[in-house]
């Protein structure tokens, strides 16, 4: 009965021991997160007035240059229409489906 009671009491300090570690580790990881986080808002809240208005106009830069390329963006290779003089096509829209090209073309 008694190694039973040394037992439970040695189980009893080891997870004392095991939970305020883990304690300590918790707090010490909660501490520097919070630093880090204090630090980078202070950087943010300091260059804020001077990097706002660039990343601006970085995004809008970068907003023109997707549009402008959804423009004049070409379809790929071009072909002579037939029975149409001198217009061009894409010749993807005629190979997938030329009967619906000359249907349309003769209104039918």
């Amino acid at each position: 009965m008694e190694i039973m009671i040394i037992g439970r009491q040695m189980a009893e300090q080891l997870i004392s021991s095991l939970v305020g570690h883990l304690l300590d580790f918790i707090q010490q990881t909660l501490t520097l997160i919070l630093h880090f986080l204090g630090s980078t808002v202070a950087f943010f809240t300091k260059y804020l007035s001077e990097l706002l208005p660039i990343v601006l106009i970085l995004f809008f830069l970068y907003c023109c240059c997707i549009c402008c390329s959804w423009c004049f963006r070409v379809s790929g290779k071009m072909m002579k229409a037939p029975g149409r003089n001198g217009t061009f096509i894409p010749r993807r829209s005629f190979e997938t489906n030329p009967r619906c090209y000359f249907k349309n073309l003769r209104g039918k």
